[in-house]
């Protein structure tokens, strides 16, 4: 869905939100949501995506935080670029 509307950023185009889209998704419940977004060069997003998340303090502390007890990745590549979305959570 990123990579055909060519934006990056967590908020859509359409105003969509974290929160929006991961209720629209289903996922009802939580009290805890957070998100990492990459936009690069197509990478293999288990190795270096994860480090240049892991090199920013705001992206770490979403990985590692101790309230997330669930995951959900998703990995797209379009053109030069592979996008890829981390959500973390917990209900």
């Amino acid at each position: 869905m990123i990579a055909a509307s060519d934006w990056f950023a967590h908020e859509g185009p359409d105003g969509s939100t974290l929160i929006s889209r991961t209720e629209a998704a289903g996922y009802s419940g939580w009290v805890y949501l957070a998100e990492n977004v990459y936009r690069g060069p197509q990478a293999d997003p288990a190795a270096s995506i994860v480090q240049l998340w892991s090199a920013s303090p705001a992206h770490l502390s979403a990985m590692l935080s101790g309230e997330a007890t669930e995951i959900g990745v998703g990995c797209e590549v379009s053109g030069e670029f592979r996008w890829c979305v981390q959500d973390v959570g917990a209900r």
